[in-house]
């Protein structure tokens, strides 16, 4: 998992070498405030990852393998 209140440049670095590993369908921000998440998000966009989600307190999403 990520955390917006931790270093963005480390952890956009830190997706990219996760993709280059093999696939990366789709990152989820659960943790951190919104502006926080919000510029990561825009971080994780500028480097070429499309399906980035912040969801709502209680949201819920189905991982499939």
């Amino acid at each position: 998992g990520f955390s917006a209140h931790a270093d963005q440049r480390g952890l956009v670095s830190f997706a990219e070498q996760t993709r280059r590993q093999g696939p990366l369908q789709q990152i989820f921000l659960v943790h951190g405030e919104v502006p926080a998440q919000t510029a990561l998000a825009g971080q994780l966009a500028a480097a070429g990852f499309t399906r980035v989600v912040a969801p709502a307190p209680g949201e819920r999403a189905r991982l499939v393998p």
